[in-house]
C-alpha cells in the first residue's frame, strides 16, 4: 500500500460518511464546518494508516497532528457556527452570540499578543 492511495481511501471514506451523515438528517448546512474533517483530518488519518503499515513512525506522528488539527478546527466552526451564527437553528441567541464572538477574538488577540513578545518563541539550533 502506498501512501497515496492511504490518503485517497482515507479523503473518500470520510467524505462519504460526511455525506451520509448529512443526507440522513438532513443537516447539508454542516459543509460550513465539516471541510476540515476530510483536510486535514482524513489526510491525517491516511497517513497514520500509511505510517502503521509501513512501519514509519514519522509518518504516524504527523499524521495524528493533522488528525487533531482537523478536529480542533472542525469543533471550533461547529461552535461557531451552530452556537453564535445558528446555521442549524441551534442558536444561543444574540447576546450569548455575542459573548462567544469576543471570547473568541480576545482568545485570537492573546495568542498573537503572546507570540509577538520578545522571546516567545525560541529558535531551535
Amino acid at each position: 500500500i502506498s501512501e497515496g492511495v492511504a490518503i485517497l481511501g482515507s479523503i473518500i471514506t470520510v467524505t462519504g460518511l460526511i455525506l451520509l451523515y448529512q443526507n440522513t438528517t438532513d443537516r447539508f448546512e454542516s459543509w460550513a464546518y465539516a471541510w476540515p474533517l476530510v483536510m486535514p483530518g482524513a489526510v491525517g488519518a491516511g497517513m497514520v494508516i500509511y505510517g502503521l503499515r509501513a512501519n514509519r513512525r514519522g509518518n504516524a506522528r504527523a499524521g495524528l497532528r493533522l488528525i487533531g488539527l482537523g478536529l480542533a478546527l472542525f469543533l471550533i466552526g461547529a461552535i461557531f457556527f451552530e452556537l453564535v451564527l445558528g446555521i442549524g437553528g441551534l442558536g444561543l441567541g444574540i447576546s450569548a452570540g455575542t459573548a462567544i464572538s469576543v471570547l473568541i477574538i480576545a482568545a485570537g488577540t492573546a495568542l498573537l499578543l503572546r507570540n509577538l513578545r520578545p522571546g516567545a518563541r525560541r529558535d531551535s539550533g
